[in-house]
């Protein structure tokens, strides 16, 4: 049997640090015991059903004084909303701050993971607080997560059970039957003395444990027995006994001593009585207690119970801060203290979102009602759903504000128009935002923190309107100006952020350099790392650099994993890792996370975060040889960005136009001797000008360089440019079969990803349709050379053999035509390829030998005028000029 805890044990346990312990008379449930256990060996979840009273809670914690690894306990409030309980459950897991989730679904993964990694048992009490859908959901989600980590939960409600797909045991507990009913009651003899009555309290509570103990006690008469359990607490005993009630959380002795005189001894005799549970977990009412009590106070009382209660949780240290703001704020209101909830939560909000709680937060601001929130509430509640990535809500609480002439005081009227600035700004109304600076800066009395936050705003206003310089200026007069290197390390992050965004990492290095600088003089700022690293990463990535930039990744990491941060800043990281994504050649993975950027920040109402990722998103279907898709995502950006302003986000519109592969071939193909790129893309498209220009050494070199680049995941369209560099360079050695071979093999795989048709005819015809020929070399071109520079042209074009201005016609020597044609391509050629030419035929000697020979001294005799010789080598025949010579092939490329 467990043992039970004494109220002198427990004086200086934190309320609800432990999970509660099973009462010290806690018999006659051994067989239910042992078969919850069976239970939990084959299913993930329990649940334990049974009407108030009837033990549910208490087999629950057998069950967990049992488990062999980690348990975690929370109780469902009235009313609780999912998201709370599931938080409540990850940070007792995690002992600390947990990251903030953007849906249930992501706690439910997240709380799975925590119970998965030590085997953990989650214990829930009063289920049947949380609506039907809720229920479902929780009972359901770490259903099909759990596969080593175990749920119970205990609910006076059965669950819908044809609304459930995953497999969960349900216990239900009835009465003790007569015997263990008897050995309740003897146990109750042996601790407290002997009592009559067994009989007929079993059948008038029908066994019902917390009854049959209330029985024994000798305190239940005729009528209600919870009336008049608690019409016979003395005064002193009911106040205790409703300031339990009305507490959600248990609180220990040493944390109720001071709140009423002699409290200590109170609880002992309260518990002695059965009425308090009191253990590791702190002091409880039993439920059906707790509503008899709620039932019996008067509004008066109430109010200053949870006045006083409000008091008493504010000042507790060891409490879950989250768990502590809430139940503060729930008293205050409960007072009928509505400012005074909106002041605490004003006050200490900050702590709640670093630790992952900032829905939490929202939630308590909306339970103050409209017409009691303050203008402070107001403004904060609207800064934390922009961090909260609901800028749409936010945008259009304080737009209200501004519309409805708010009496703002000369304190809130600063906060006011500098968060209006920055939420407008990312709502996507720059007018709104602009005004609200001008506001800030001529009739406000800005603190230092709103002076840096307003001249940050400032200047990425300028920046996302095109006047990026005119923005960095204002930044590097303010940092100038400010005198803590804090602020001024704030300035320098957001001038390279802005260089960033307009693509010019080139000349993000003096102000990077000088952000880290100053934030290590300042020392550690959590915020100002957060949103250095993900930057630098980006950065490095953007230069080429990018195992630096996952070394600097790795440490973001860290850093995140120390505590929560708010969705805006998760939300600015995952567009910031979709970059480096892209720099690091994973298209298709950049694109899927853009657009997921996209779609929350759209969500969101963060329109301006939203045009910035489908721009990248645009860029990269070009990119990808989507482009009919490509250009529509662009066109339509363009269009929403022009119509609001947002310049840069259109210039970046008009960069990304250039990713499209034939106009990035073009550029590449106009300059030969440019520097290398590092991004496996545009280093494929470099692989692809150098097959053309017949560079056979570079293209092994550079594609043995993009192996590792050709195997990753996603590298598809990387795969079929390189089989188009192999077809082309293939067809300048005039290798028809290998040309024919590797086109084949890109062709498949443009349509396995998506490229649109065109594209590849596009890449083709960039490259050139004519092949030109001089002596061993060979290449590609769009566009005929100078040819003053050769002494004897063959055109295939025209059918024309040029000399010094003397032209010799082929067009009436078919046959002679298409072997000086194949005697051109530079490589000597045995009498079975001229066969194969002449008659596509396989070459005999006593059919084809005669005419061959007739036909090459026909040539020799066309051609000599020009100073071109046939000769016959080792290896066949072969074309000679004793001058500079061109050949210009008009066969296209194999289709």
């Amino acid at each position: 049997m467990p043992k039970r805890t004494s109220p002198s044990e427990v004086a200086s346990v934190s309320a609800g640090a432990r999970v509660p312990v099973p009462p010290a008379v806690f018999v006659g449930r051994e067989r239910e015991l042992d078969r919850l256990a069976a239970m939990l060996e084959r299913v993930p979840v329990a649940i334990i059903g049974g009407v108030a009273g009837i033990g549910k809670s208490a087999l629950a914690y057998a069950m967990a004084a049992r488990w062999p690894s980690a348990t975690v306990h929370t109780r469902v409030a009235p009313e609780e909303p999912l998201a709370s309980v599931l938080d409540d459950l990850r940070r007792r897991l995690a002992g600390g701050a947990v990251p903030e989730a953007g849906s249930d679904d992501e706690r439910l993964d997240d709380l799975a993971a925590r119970l998965e990694a030590t085997g953990a048992l989650c214990l829930l009490d009063d289920l049947h607080h949380l609506n039907a859908d809720a229920r479902i959901a929780l009972v359901q989600g770490l259903g099909q997560r759990l596969r080593r980590g175990r749920v119970v939960a205990t609910s006076r409600e059965r669950l819908l059970v044809q609304t459930l797909d995953t497999d969960r045991g349900e216990l239900e507990l009835r009465g003790l039957e007569v015997g263990a009913a008897r050995m309740l009651w003897e146990e109750l003899d042996r601790l407290y003395g002997h009592s009559r009555g067994l009989d007929s309290a079993w059948q008038r509570h029908l066994g019902n444990p917390f009854l049959l103990r209330r029985a024994h006690a000798g305190e239940l008469g005729v009528g209600d027995p919870l009336a008049n359990l608690v019409r016979e607490l003395s005064g002193e005993e009911r106040e205790v006994a409703a300031l339990l009630a009305l507490a959600e959380v248990p609180l220990s002795v040493g944390e109720l001593t001071g709140a009423i005189c002699e409290h200590e001894r109170i609880v002992r005799d309260l518990a002695r009585r059965l009425i308090a549970d009191v253990d590791a977990a702190g002091v409880r009412v039993h439920d059906l207690v707790r509503e008899a009590l709620r039932v019996s106070l008067s509004a008066d009382e109430q109010r200053d119970i949870h006045s006083r209660l409000a008091r008493l949780v504010a000042g507790l240290e060891t409490l879950d801060p989250v768990v502590q703001g809430r139940e503060v704020s729930r008293h205050l209101r409960g007072a009928g203290q509505f400012e005074e909830a909106g002041r605490y939560l004003v006050e200490h909000g900050a702590k709640w979102i670093r630790n992952g709680a900032a829905g939490d937060l929202l939630r308590m601001f909306d339970a103050i009602p409209a017409e009691k929130r303050t203008i402070e509430v107001r403004v904060v509640r609207a800064r934390t759903l922009g961090r909260q990535l609901q800028v749409g809500a936010a945008y259009d609480e304080l737009r209200r504000m501004a519309d409805g002439k708010a009496e703002l005081s000369v304190e809130s009227s600063s906060e006011f128009f500098v968060t209006f600035a920055h939420i407008a700004m990312l709502f996507g109304d720059f007018q709104s935002a602009s005004d609200a600076i001008a506001r800030a800066e001529t009739s406000c009395a800005l603190s230092p923190v709103q002076w840096v936050r307003m001249l940050a705003t400032k200047a990425m206003l300028l920046s996302h309107s095109g006047r990026g310089d005119e923005g960095r200026a204002l930044l590097e007069s303010a940092e100038r100006m400010a005198d803590v290197p804090r602020f001024r390390a704030n300035f320098a992050l957001v001038r390279a952020f802005t260089l960033f965004m307009e693509e010019r990492a080139a000349e993000t290095e003096e102000p990077l350099r000088s952000a880290g600088a100053l934030y290590q003089e300042a020392g550690t700022s959590y915020q100002g790392t957060a949103l250095a690293l993900p930057l630098i990463a980006a950065i490095r990535a953007r230069e080429g650099r990018i195992e630096e930039a996952h070394r600097v990744l790795a440490e973001l990491r860290k850093l995140l994993a120390r505590r929560a941060e708010d969705r805006m800043l998760l939300g600015e990281i995952d567009y910031l890792k979709a970059a480096i994504l892209l720099d690091g050649g994973d298209h298709q993975s950049a694109l899927a996370a853009f657009r997921r950027c996209e779609r929350l920040f759209e969500t969101g109402g963060y329109h301006l975060g939203a045009l910035w990722a489908g721009a990248w998103a645009g860029r990269i279907q070009l990119t990808l040889g989507r482009r009919r898709e490509g250009t529509l995502t662009l066109d339509e950006v363009s269009a929403r960005a022009q119509q609001n302003g947002m310049l840069a986000v259109v210039r970046c519109v008009e960069r990304g136009r250039a990713a499209d592969p034939a106009l990035a071939l073009r550029a590449l193909l106009a300059q030969p001797q440019a520097r290398i790129p590092t991004e496996p893309r545009a280093r494929m498209l470099t692989v692809l000008a150098a097959a053309s220009r017949g560079e056979e050494e570079r293209v092994q070199t550079l594609l043995g360089e993009l192996a590792q680049a050709l195997e990753a995941p996603g590298s598809d369209f990387l795969r079929m440019l390189a089989a188009l560099a192999r077809a082309t360079l293939a067809r300048v050695r005039h290798d028809p079969t290998l040309e024919a071979t590797e086109r084949r093999q890109a062709d498949s795989l443009a349509r396995w990803v998506g490229v649109d048709p065109e594209v590849v005819a596009d890449l083709v015809e960039t490259l050139g349709t004519l092949r030109l020929v001089s002596g061993d070399a060979a290449r590609i071109t769009s566009a005929v050379p100078d040819l003053s520079s050769y002494d004897i042209v063959l055109d295939g074009r025209t059918h024309e053999l040029r000399r010094e201005g003397a032209v010799i016609s082929l067009r009436r020597h078919p046959a002679l035509r298409k072997l000086l044609y194949a005697l051109a391509n530079g490589a000597p050629i045995e009498k079975e390829e001229l066969a194969r030419v002449l008659w596509d035929a396989q070459y005999r000697p006593n059919v084809h030998d005669n005419a061959l020979w007739t036909n090459l001294k026909r040539l020799r005799r066309l051609v000599s005028p020009a100073g071109l010789t046939i000769e016959v080598t080792e290896d066949g025949y072969r074309l000679a000029a004793d001058a500079r010579f061109l050949f210009i092939s008009a066969k296209g490329p194999v289709a």
